[in-house]
């Protein structure tokens, strides 16, 4: 209640949803700990600056900013796809124009790959400036990253948020895995325990029956 207030005083009603918005948590997620949300609104990154050191005033602004807009208004955008016949080629170009910046006024807009386009009407004739060629292979999957192999094992239903760190650490600890650049690439130890256990415990190395043990000791825990 106090966040909508919030909003309609500071950035008007055009930014302030007709209900709260709600979102549901992902399965497994630990999401009860406080010290992720403001105590009150109306203590704003300013206000707390004269109390906070650097590192301290970059963290609460974000966690402000982020409380704040998640009550806010989405953002509103004109997407546009165009279609160019060229001879017996076609091309295509995707843009997009944002119309309200709703939540993304406070810095909060997602990575867009769109691009601004020029106005345009159907049957434009349209002039050649620059043509590159290029050819393109298909490329095996990417090897993981910590931040990928978290996000795989959050959508398997594998561990839990104080789970991950450690799952990585004992990897790299017993050699099972090196990182190179960013990539954990599994070393000839980690291929051949893999192959042994997979071989023997084909069970217990399935996918489903570790997320179906999370989830039959979270019936316990309940």
């Amino acid at each position: 209640a106090s966040v909508r207030e919030h909003i309609s005083a500071e950035y008007g009603d055009n930014y302030l949803p007709p209900k709260p918005n709600r979102f549901r948590s992902p399965r497994g997620a630990q999401a009860a700990h406080e010290a992720i949300r403001p105590t009150d609104v109306r203590r704003t990154p300013a206000k707390m600056r004269p109390y906070l050191d650097e590192r301290q005033y970059k963290l609460y602004d974000l966690i402000w900013r982020r409380f704040v807009a998640s009550q806010m208004a989405p953002a509103r955008f004109n997407k546009t796809d165009v279609r160019i016949d060229a001879g017996p080629g076609e091309f295509l170009a995707r843009g997009s124009v944002m119309i309200f910046d709703g939540f993304t006024r406070l810095g909060s807009r997602p990575g867009s790959n769109d691009q601004v386009l020029p106005d345009l009407s159907e049957g434009d004739a349209l002039n050649l400036k620059e043509l590159n060629p290029t050819q393109h292979f298909t490329q095996p999957p990417p090897r993981y990253t910590e931040a990928s192999l978290v996000k795989e094992l959050e959508k398997q239903g594998i561990g839990r948020p104080s789970t991950y760190a450690p799952t990585i650490r004992t990897l790299m600890a017993r050699n099972y895995v090196k990182r190179e650049a960013r990539a954990l690439k599994p070393t000839d130890l980690g291929i051949v325990v893999t192959d042994l256990l997979v071989e023997h415990f084909p069970r217990e190395m399935d996918i489903a029956f570790t997320s179906h043990l999370e989830e039959e000791l979270d019936e316990v825990e309940e």
